[in-house]
């Protein structure tokens, strides 16, 4: 708003209520969560930011006028050829907010809003799995919530899933591995779990802790073994240019996604080039040059190259150069599921 005088109102976080009210032709000053200039060009910021909870909020409905589910599927199964053994995905978010950026920690790229964690019930989301089965045949739900085990939540749901069965005939979710016990995969396993995407960002534990984590080499190599002897696939993730990269600490993640690649079944493996985003702890670190804060620090149109490369520059013994020729290789030699999704990737 500061900034751009083409804008004139902003939500600030959950955005759910603030659209209820908009629709229903509230004054600016009742809509909950809203920053917004008045006519006169005064500033008005939301006094209180009211925060929802996943448990109040009703399932997202697939069959509204401009939800076009069956296109959703068309695209996907044109562009991956249908090697991922499901044909009909869709996908589903039953938790909001990461613990780790809740405690005041987290990934150092991490620039997500949410500083609250709140969840689906497990009944919930074992219903809106269920409706998505029955009512459109949805053969793998992809749950794109930050962390899916999430403490106690898994073994409930798992038990939920023993009671009632599985919802679905599999999922896909995100966890980390510090959460790859002998225990949670087998619930993982209990519940139709088929892929595991891991941050694994990088295998040299330097780098790792230097960027907010905290496992060695060792456990990355036992979470994927365990994946294997699950028959669970793994899509592993890896980030280039994290603060401290070198040639050394490159090589060393070459070397353990080789090893990944052993111990078991991988889907897809991701290779990015780390982006300074706003709210993240190196778009922080990269403000604290006054230069570049004042050319980029309250510009809305951001060059994500021009940011990868100041923060490479900085923070790293690399070149922005190797790290394209280091992801380049690593993505066509990765196991991909086909050749269509290999060049959607590059093209990211």
């Amino acid at each position: 708003l500061c900034g751009n005088k083409n804008i004139d109102f902003v939500v600030m976080f959950e955005g759910e209520k603030a659209m209820l009210a908009l629709a229903e032709n509230k004054l600016l000053n009742e809509v909950p969560n809203l920053a917004y200039r008045d006519k006169k060009g005064r500033i008005h910021m939301p006094t209180d930011i009211d925060h929802i909870s996943l448990e109040e909020m009703p399932v997202p409905s697939r069959s509204l006028k401009g939800v076009h589910i069956e296109r959703h599927i068309e695209i996907f199964q044109r562009d991956t050829g249908g090697n991922f053994g499901y044909s009909r995905p869709t996908n589903v978010y039953t938790k909001r907010g990461c613990p780790k950026r809740v405690r005041g920690e987290g990934c150092s790229f991490c620039s997500r809003i949410d500083k609250i964690l709140s969840l689906y019930t497990p009944e919930k989301a074992w219903d809106e799995y269920s409706s998505l089965h029955q009512e459109f045949h949805i053969d793998c739900i992809v749950d794109f919530s930050d962390d899916y085990i999430c403490g106690a939540w898994l073994r409930k749901f798992a038990d939920l899933c023993e009671k009632r069965g599985k919802p679905v005939p599999m999922l896909r979710v995100y966890a980390g591995v510090e959460d790859m016990t002998e225990e949670n995969i087998l619930l993982l396993k209990k519940i139709g779990v088929k892929t595991v995407l891991l941050g694994i960002e990088s295998g040299d534990e330097k780098v790792i802790r230097q960027n907010g984590k905290n496992y060695s080499g060792k456990e990355i190599l036992k979470a994927a073994k365990r994946l294997g002897q699950a028959n669970i696939s793994l899509a592993d993730a890896y980030v280039l240019g994290l603060i401290g990269e070198t040639r050394v600490s490159i090589q060393k993640t070459i070397q353990i996604s080789d090893q990944v690649r052993e111990l078991c079944q991988t889907e897809i493996s991701y290779w990015n080039i780390c982006t300074p985003l706003p709210g993240s702890k190196i778009w922080k670190l990269l403000m604290a040059n006054n230069s570049l804060k004042q050319k980029y620090g309250d510009d809305y149109h951001i060059d994500t190259e021009i940011l990868e490369r100041e923060f490479i520059k900085r923070f790293t013994e690399v070149t922005y150069e190797y790290l394209q020729e280091i992801r380049r290789e690593r993505v066509y030699s990765s196991r991909m599921a086909s050749t269509e999704f290999t060049n959607l990737a590059l093209k990211v």
